[in-house]
């Protein structure tokens, strides 16, 4: 959206609505059908002209635009797409106009059909949410959707100090203030001025969600001369790990597990940029990983970053809020619990096994971890403290059976899970 945005020459204001816009409706898209459909049978509806629907209907629900503004744009935009539309275009959105002041069409604050609307999120994920996180995160949760996400960074210690980078952005203007989870990472004050800085370019820092940070660094309590990542993506939370360990002093040989070939490309390609070449990059499912040259018992460290449904990073995917179902969760949680298991017998005795999501579901973190515990691959494994611990302004998201779990606020980080194992036998 951004790259289509930027390709029409839009004044800045433009483009930030364009995007708005977009987003918007893509996020409340199911919202917006409910609301459409109370006033004409929705299945008959050409595509476009839906979709002009759903963005007056988003202008007039979700942003307060005025009625006759939202509508006869709408009806203009239908006469340019199919004129003989226009009649009905105006129609519908007068309806939904005159219903406007009424929305959610119901108590949020006791009505969770009425809370969903508000959210623009179908009702089994608010039931998800006030099961998994109780009522009050959840509500923050809900309202993290629809504000714009904060951007966090941090330091790429692999080849700049902490002063030098931070002194490279200020030199560009760029604000940035500290953030947890250490003294390394920081959130951009000015997240468009961040995305176009020369010192993100030159790699000196790089965008990671803070919490994530918080995932990379339960690699890095000791010394493991091999690590392994499984899932391991594009490499952000690898230089994370990588770089914490680099400054003291400990260069661990590499060993990411990534089936998607491009990722591992990305992955191979950042780290060489960043001077890592003691890496070896193993494009697979870990499941078939022991055939390619790993062997079991050999890792100091292992990370299991898992596929998962994404309910913690939602607000940066709308497209996902309306694709996820109750059924991605169960299958999901199963091939997680058989990663963690496949990924686990790569982990030498005394070393540490972390399992993390970007979910804040328990079906996909508590449940995967008790389980794979509970089962006769995890039977010489047990649960390992924190390390390190939650920083202070973070103690909320320690859960009470010793693992992280973070949830999205308007003003803070994603909703990620960690869990920290160790190998008895």
């Amino acid at each position: 959206m951004e790259r289509a945005a930027r390709q029409r020459s839009l004044q800045e204001s433009d483009h930030a609505l364009a995007v708005l816009l977009a987003k918007g409706v893509v996020r409340t898209r199911g919202t917006l059908d409910e609301a459409i459909a109370r006033f004409t049978r929705i299945e008959r509806l050409e595509p476009q002209i839906l979709d002009v629907l759903r963005l007056a209907a988003f202008e007039l629900l979700f942003l307060g635009t005025p009625a006759h503004a939202a509508v006869d744009e709408a009806v203009s935009a239908a006469k340019r797409t199919r004129p003989q539309a226009a009649s009905l275009v105006n129609a519908v959105l007068r309806r939904v106009a005159a219903n406007a002041a009424g929305f959610p069409w119901g108590d949020s604050s006791t009505d969770r059909d009425a809370l969903a609307r508000m959210a623009g999120c179908p009702r089994w994920l608010v039931d998800a949410l006030f099961a998994d996180l109780g009522e009050a995160p959840a509500r923050e949760a809900l309202s993290a959707l629809a504000a714009e996400p904060p951007v966090y960074g941090r330091v790429n210690t692999l080849l700049a100090n902490r002063d030098d980078a931070l002194a490279a952005l200020s030199a560009e203007g760029i604000a940035v203030e500290p953030s947890p989870p250490d003294d390394c990472a920081f959130r951009a004050l000015e997240p468009h001025a961040f995305a176009r800085s020369d010192a993100l370019g030159r790699d000196l820092a790089f965008a990671c969600d803070a919490a994530a940070q918080y995932v990379a660094l339960q690699l890095t309590a000791s010394a493991p001369q091999l690590l392994v990542e499984v899932g391991a993506g594009r490499g952000t939370k690898t230089l994370v790990a990588l770089g914490r360990l680099a400054s003291r002093g400990v260069a661990p040989r590499l060993v990411a597990i990534e089936p998607n070939e491009w990722r591992a490309r990305t992955l191979e390609q950042r780290l060489a940029h960043s001077g890592v070449d003691a890496v070896d990059v193993i494009v697979a499912d870990v499941r078939d990983a022991g055939a390619r040259g790993l062997k079991p018992g050999s890792a100091d460290a292992v990370l299991v970053d898992a596929p998962c449904t994404g309910t913690g990073t939602l607000r940066r995917h709308p497209e996902a809020v309306w694709r996820l179902t109750p059924e991605d969760v169960t299958r999901l949680s199963s091939l997680q619990r058989e990663i963690l298991e496949a990924a686990s017998v790569f982990v030498r005795e005394g070393g540490i096994l972390v399992y993390s999501t970007c979910s804040v579901l328990v079906a996909e973190n508590e449940d995967v971890v008790n389980g794979f515990l509970g089962s006769a691959p995890g039977a010489t494994f047990a649960p390992a403290p924190l390390d390190p611990q939650p920083p202070a302004e973070w103690q909320r998201f320690a859960t009470h059976d010793g693992f992280f779990r973070s949830w999205p606020s308007t003003d803070g980080p994603d909703g990620h899970f960690v869990a920290r194992l160790t190998r008895s036998g």
